[in-house]
């Protein structure tokens, strides 16, 4: 798991009392006994940073929908030239696009992608009030 990434799930989610739960992004399917009434959100990152693990994403994100639980994928490492998140059934793709688009990470970019425009207007909202 990125470090930033659980940092601000270990600490400042949990500040807020949203409790997260990290996960072997092996489990595939197995992750659906992990998922609890109370589970709003899957995150996944595909490759891992470091370890360049890839989960079995369209797995995870069957399991997800079962349960009506929203999917976000990292997918910096892959870049959507190597993997499209949206097309396996996640519901919202993250790129920091300092690596393979800016290609030194000297540059300040990044995108959300979503197919659901009832969630792009949330987070638009979302963006503006920031």
């Amino acid at each position: 798991c990125y470090g930033a990434l659980k940092t601000f799930g270990e600490k400042w989610l949990a500040h807020m009392g949203v409790d997260v739960e990290l996960y072997d992004p092996s489990i595939g399917a197995g992750i659906e006994a992990l998922i609890r009434p109370a589970t709003r959100m899957i995150c996944i990152e595909a490759p891992g940073t470091v370890t360049m693990e890839m989960a079995d994403v369209p797995a995870i994100a069957a399991a997800a929908r079962r349960h009506g639980v929203l999917t976000m994928m990292d997918n910096t490492w892959a870049s959507p030239l190597g993997f499209q998140p949206l097309a396996h059934g996640v519901d919202f793709s993250v790129e920091a696009a300092t690596k393979f688009f800016g290609g030194h990470s000297d540059v300040l970019m990044g995108s959300i992608s979503m197919n659901d425009a009832g969630h792009y207007a949330v987070l638009r909202e979302t963006q503006s009030i920031l």
